[in-house]
């Protein structure tokens, strides 16, 4: 069983504190979090928390504020910590509901793979039909027109006369092919005004409308492709991820972002609002099978 992080984590930040000679009013006055937050993140009490984008921006401030030995080393063995234990939930939540199913999920996928083979003999039957009708009804006509060319008299121009090719002057002029020089091509293959994170073959471009901590989470890579804040007027504020398999986006301001998709454009939701975001369709289950494993 994994131990939650988040409670070493807050008891690191109280010890830290109470070090500091600082109360929770006056931490709350410095970060600017409000004083129940505090109290949650040092209790680890988990239900009163906010969402897990901003709770990320509260623990990053609190760790410079409270001037952690390390605080990068810190956050990164919390988060470490805090992907595992959510592993161990989301399988123990698995579990719990395997054993609670009333029926044989084996029998139920045997019984829904006869359907499918009988709907695909009927398809096929049926198309069997058609093709032959088809073909029959094609040759038909087919010979109702060989018909009428054999009745039809040959046509007879008069007074035509044979021109031999051979004592033309003629020039033909094949057209040279293109070839695209080395500044042409640069100026084609310019580089794109997105900052580019991560390889694969899916895309995710966004700009940045409003101040918003975010991350990026690359399914394939299994990792963080970007996290850290942005802003709409300091570069970059144009970002491009690529994955083999899609991307996660959490946030504390789902207003901030403009996704660019096949020439479309649209923001994810309002200013404030939390996301946890999945991209392209069906990224969410491929991310929720892995973290089953």
């Amino acid at each position: 069983m994994v131990d939650d992080p988040l409670k070493q984590l807050g008891e690191t930040f109280k010890k830290a504190r109470l070090q500091s000679g600082l109360s929770l009013d006056d931490l709350s006055e410095k970060s600017r979090i409000q004083v129940r937050h505090i109290g949650n993140i040092e209790k680890a009490n988990r239900i009163d928390l906010p969402e897990e984008a901003y709770l990320m921006g509260y623990l990053n401030k609190l760790s410079k504020i409270l001037k952690l030995k390390n605080p990068q080393v810190v956050m990164d063995e919390y988060k470490k910590g805090e992907s595992q234990y959510i592993v161990q939930n989301i399988l123990n939540e698995n579990h719990i509901k395997n054993d609670s199913l009333p029926f044989n999920i084996s029998f139920l996928r045997i019984y829904h793979l006869y359907i499918l083979i009988g709907a695909l003999v009927i398809l096929g039957i049926f198309y069997l039909i058609n093709s032959t009708s088809s073909k029959d009804s094609n040759l038909d006509k087919k010979l109702i027109t060989i018909s009428k060319l054999e009745t039809r008299k040959p046509t007879v121009i008069p007074d035509a006369k044979v021109i031999n090719i051979e004592n033309l002057d003629l020039e033909i002029k094949v057209p040279e092919p293109i070839v695209e020089t080395q500044e042409q091509s640069s100026k084609n293959n310019s580089d794109s005004p997105f900052s580019i994170y991560g390889e694969g073959s899916k895309s995710l471009k966004i700009s940045i409308l409003e101040v918003a901590w975010f991350q990026v989470y690359g399914i394939g890579a299994s990792k963080a492709l970007f996290e850290g804040d942005g802003y709409p007027n300091v570069e970059p504020n144009k970002f491009e991820f690529r994955d083999d398999i899609g991307f996660t986006l959490s946030s504390g301001n789902a207003g901030a972002f403009k996704v660019h998709d096949a020439g479309k454009k649209y923001i994810l939701g309002k200013s404030g609002q939390l996301i946890k975001w999945y991209y392209p369709e069906g990224a969410k289950y491929e991310y929720k099978q892995r973290a089953k494993h």
